[in-house]
């Protein structure tokens, strides 16, 4: 399996060259079902409690975000994206794209994308929705920029002579700097907190 998301008690996978998402029971591993979508599912999904639904995005070059509903196992919705799925709220989700070098915002009820640019980015790693921004890391620069979720400003915080992985948790950013083999400790203000 590739991207791995939990959700309504089990866990979904995608398959590697298969057009599809696999559903398993998370106590017994079993298969319960199987969602067909049109085309190459991977990288890592978003979930979005507030509509049951699982976001998972395409990896074979056809811009492509597949909405399925946890509950009842079915496709729901397709959307024109690209790049990795950084997280979302109610019914508006967040992913990047490294062919425009934008953070993009997917209104699902009124069916519209709004985009910021992140132009000084030599391409976008990885990516989380976090406290009213959008945390995306530039491996090649060593760069941290939390993109403003209304108005799209960011600022670069240097972490290191890299910046991959990126999660949040116990109440700040954490940054992997895997040419240092050091994890960076970053405050939701953008401030340095360790290493």
């Amino acid at each position: 399996p590739d991207g791995i998301a939990t959700a309504e008690g089990s866990v979904w996978v995608t398959i590697p060259g298969e057009e599809r998402v696999v559903r398993l029971d998370a106590g017994t591993g079993e298969q319960e079902a199987t969602v067909a979508v049109d085309g190459k599912p991977c990288g890592e999904p978003g979930y979005l409690e507030s509509l049951g639904w699982i976001w998972f995005a395409s990896c074979g070059g056809d811009e492509e975000v597949w909405g399925i509903d946890a509950g009842e196992n079915e496709l729901r919705t397709t959307l024109v994206a690209e790049g990795g799925i950084a997280g979302g709220t109610g019914d508006r989700f967040w992913t990047w794209s490294n062919k425009d070098h934008t953070v993009n915002l997917y209104d699902v009820e009124e069916g519209r994308v709004k985009k910021f640019r992140v132009w000084n980015t030599t391409g976008i790693f990885d990516g989380i929705a976090w406290r009213g921004k959008v945390w995306v890391t530039d491996e090649e620069r060593g760069v941290l920029s939390p993109v403003d979720q209304r108005t799209g400003a960011f600022p670069d915080i240097v972490v290191g002579r890299s910046a991959a992985d990126i999660e949040v948790g116990l109440g700040a950013v954490w940054v992997a700097d895997d040419v240092r083999g050091t994890v960076v400790k970053v405050s939701p203000k953008g401030k340095i907190l360790g290493r």
